[in-house]
C-alpha cells in the first residue's frame, strides 16, 4: 500500500502510528508485530523509506532495551537493515 502511495507525509504518519505500538504498555507480541511491519517497509521500499529515519531511531532505541528478547531481536534486525542501507552505524 505504501509503495503505491507516493506521499512521504503519509508514510511518516503511518510509520509513527505503527511505531507507537512498540511502546512498553502494549503486549510484547504487539510490539514485535509492529517492528516486523516496520522492517517489512524498509525491505520493500528500500532507501525511499529512509525519510522516516528521524522518527524511527528514538523508538528503536527503546525497543533495543525491551524486556522481551524477541522484541529486542527484531529491533536489532531493523538497525542492521538501516545500517546496511545507509552505510553508517546508528
Amino acid at each position: 500500500m505504501m509503495d503505491r502511495i507516493n506521499n512521504e507525509s503519509l508514510w511518516i504518519r503511518l510509520n509513527n502510528a505503527i511505531l507507537f505500538k512498540t511502546r512498553a504498555e502494549n503486549p510484547w507480541k504487539v510490539r514485535q508485530a509492529a517492528l516486523s511491519v516496520i522492517k517489512n517497509q524498509f525491505d520493500l521500499m528500500g532507501e525511499r523509506y529512509l525519510i522516516v529515519l528521524n522518527d524511527t531511531i528514538p523508538m528503536l532505541s527503546e525497543c533495543l532495551e525491551d524486556e522481551k528478547v524477541e522484541v529486542e531481536d527484531m529491533a536489532k534486525e531493523i538497525v542492521k537493515k538501516i545500517e546496511e542501507m545507509t552505510g553508517e552505524s546508528i
